[in-house]
């Protein structure tokens, strides 16, 4: 597997200070936690439906589970907790947040999704956690940056390796629609969305008109600001001008943190 240096320096952000890292699946976050902060790092896992369970049905035990985990070897304030996909239960937010104030903790809380976040109005910790932002390849994170290929296929890392970026895209797209959109239930009419990505790829970067969209995907003008809401939910575009004339990206390299 090829590996890449990232712009994102994990070990430093988290040094002093706890964080929420988002970034649309498939960009490498989980990849970066484990070669970065490495035995530094003590992970649960809410993907895994065990963890998921537990936790869900008693958030308090989220104290007892770090303990059971915590290594005696390591100086308490070497060891970042990283709670991965921590919107599969927002409510363990109030869990972080006491432990951050009451033991002094620090969390690196890991999510490919803001939606259910914003929806359910959860605690995000006044402040006590920043947020960085990790997307795609950029170039100076590519050893050979290929502009043709990147613009026509993007820097996702499953992408750029691939022999076959156009299946690889295509298998990345399936697993949106299936465990993003259907699996929230988020959209009614799924051959609507799809046709909606589709011209919504053709128009990334330009300004765009909803009617015309609209017109062209079989569904209201609403229907489609609401598609493009779902899209910079779940990190997968964001708007570029939003005092202006709507212009939407899709997937953009780079990192940034919001501090």
């Amino acid at each position: 597997m090829t590996t890449y240096n990232r712009v994102l320096d994990l070990p430093k952000i988290t040094e002093k200070n706890s964080f929420f890292l988002f970034g649309p699946r498939g960009t490498g976050k989980s990849f970066l936690i484990r070669h970065t902060l490495g035995r530094s790092a003590m992970v649960i896992n809410l993907l895994k439906t065990t963890m998921q369970m537990r936790l869900a049905q008693d958030p308090s035990s989220l104290e007892g589970i770090i303990a059971e985990q915590w290594p005696s070897n390591e100086a308490s304030g070497s060891v970042v907790i990283v709670i991965d996909e921590i919107q599969k239960i927002p409510i363990l937010l109030d869990e972080v947040h006491r432990l951050i104030e009451e033991k002094a903790w620090r969390f690196l809380l890991t999510g490919s999704s803001a939606r259910r976040l914003k929806s359910s109005g959860v605690n995000l910790l006044g402040g006590r956690a920043w947020i960085a932002e990790m997307f795609p390849l950029t170039f100076a994170e590519l050893p050979k940056f290929d502009l043709d290929r990147y613009l026509r296929f993007g820097g996702l890392p499953a992408v750029v390796n691939s022999e076959d970026p156009e299946e690889q895209l295509d298998a990345y797209v399936q697993t949106y629609i299936n465990d993003e959109i259907k699996a929230e239930a988020l959209v009614r009419k799924i051959p609507a969305f799809v046709e909606f990505l589709r011209i919504a790829a053709l128009t990334n970067g330009h300004l765009i008109n909803f009617a015309n969209i609209a017109k062209d995907a079989g569904v209201s003008p609403p229907t489609i600001a609401s598609y493009y809401q779902i899209l910079e939910d779940t990190l997968v575009g964001f708007q570029l001008s939003p005092w202006k004339k709507p212009t939407y990206s899709f997937l953009g390299g780079g990192q940034r943190h919001v501090l």
